[in-house]
């Protein structure tokens, strides 16, 4: 038995690693200078990041308000419109087939979804002849008329 523990190394010496205080952020972390060199790389591109998104909001804010804002304009313009052509429509085919066109085309307008419509010349016609019948602020119809082009 003697003839195995001849072949047998000694047993390494036994050691204890220490490590360097860790405050738990990277940029105290002072192992490797390319390690804190990393660290304040991505928090720079971090707040970057950020203030990026703080801009992209704002900008989206402005746009948004912005939308807003002429969607209450062009609604202001053309509302009362609307409500006089409404109101007599109740008593006037013909008006009231006025409104049935008209409202869907403002409706886009104030939506923003159009800027202009552009209609055959009988029905640009027929409507401009039916609404000189309504009373009405006449500025308003001359309004209309940037809105609603005849057909060329």
């Amino acid at each position: 038995m003697s003839e195995f523990n001849d072949d047998l190394r000694p047993a390494d010496n036994q050691f204890a690693d220490t490590l360097l205080p860790y405050n738990g952020t990277p940029l105290d972390n002072p192992n490797t200078e390319y390690e804190r060199l990393l660290a304040e790389a991505i928090n720079a591109s971090l707040m970057d990041l950020q203030e990026q998104e703080k801009q992209a909001d704002e900008y989206q804010n402005v746009i948004i308000q912005s939308y807003q804002n002429e969607t209450i304009e062009r609604k202001k313009r053309f509302q009362q419109l609307l409500i006089d052509i409404e109101r007599v429509s109740k008593f006037d085919k013909d008006l009231k087939e006025l409104y049935e066109i008209l409202e869907p085309i403002l409706e886009s307008y104030f939506s923003q979804f159009i800027e202009f419509c552009v209609l055959d010349e009988q029905s640009y016609d027929r409507i401009f002849k039916t609404l000189k019948n309504v009373r009405t602020n006449l500025s308003w119809v001359e309004d209309l008329k940037n809105i609603i082009h005849k057909e060329a």
